[in-house]
């Protein structure tokens, strides 16, 4: 049982670390790409039209969180494998 409860606190700690890590990188990519004229929305938020990835706020453009997640974390997972892929050429 205790097992069991490490292992889901574990898991869960895993994945606030993965999703607040891939939102905070992607968002700073998205914005840092884009020179500021795309803004990413709050963590959470959803439009109106939830799988919607981009909208418009007046004449600001709108990219979804979760393609900022998305994003963010397909950058930490690819330099993660290739950390590990050029460290075991060694």
């Amino acid at each position: 049982m205790f097992e069991s409860t490490m292992r889901f606190f574990a898991r869960l700690i895993w994945f606030s670390l993965t999703q607040l890590l891939g939102y905070w990188t992607g968002r700073a990519i998205i914005q840092g790409l884009s020179l500021g004229s795309l803004d990413v929305s709050d963590y959470g938020y959803h439009n109106q039209k939830p799988f919607k990835i981009l909208w418009r706020r007046g004449e600001q453009p709108i990219v979804s969180y979760l393609a900022a997640i998305a994003l963010g974390q397909f950058l930490w997972f690819g330099a993660i494998f290739g950390a590990l892929v050029y460290l075991s050429r060694g």
